[in-house]
């Protein structure tokens, strides 16, 4: 399902949610959302020229969906798109997405790794295996800290 169009070239991404908090057209960002049961072939099929990104959650919510992890990130890497997985309910105890095919993990270290809601804050892993400046998706710059941007 197809959430917003646009005539001009603005970063993309396939995202599993209709929620309204992922809808950032107003930042100039098309979200193409994909029904977690449509597999890879719907992420791969959601996948335009330019998307930056595939963007699962380990755990889906509201619905508890799964998504084939492994399937979705050679689809995705086919074509030259990292997978970004927000892996807060599974946490790192129950699933390493890196080693499932995930290029970019998020974890809300405030929920289920702080245990107890005192303080605030997130983990982003990047798992150093995708190329970015072969995908031709992005402009990389590398100094001390490695850039990257839409």
């Amino acid at each position: 399902m197809r959430a917003t169009t646009s005539s001009r070239s603005r970063p993309s991404m396939a995202a599993p949610t209709t929620s309204s908090h992922t809808r950032r057209r107003d930042w100039g960002i098309d979200v193409t959302f994909v029904e977690p049961k449509a597999g890879a072939q719907g992420f791969a099929d959601a996948i335009r020229p330019n998307t930056k990104c595939v963007f699962i959650e380990t755990v889906g919510n509201p619905n508890a969906d799964l998504v084939d992890i492994e399937a979705v990130a050679k689809a995705a890497h086919a074509q030259g798109v990292p997978v970004v997985i927000d892996n807060t309910f599974a946490t790192p105890y129950l699933l390493r997405p890196i080693e499932h095919g995930a290029d970019i993990v998020v974890h809300s270290a405030t929920k289920f790794i702080g245990g107890h809601g005192s303080s605030l804050g997130g983990v982003i892993v990047e798992g150093g295996t995708f190329d970015w400046k072969a995908s031709g998706r992005f402009r990389t710059s590398r100094s001390r800290t490695r850039a990257i941007t839409a």
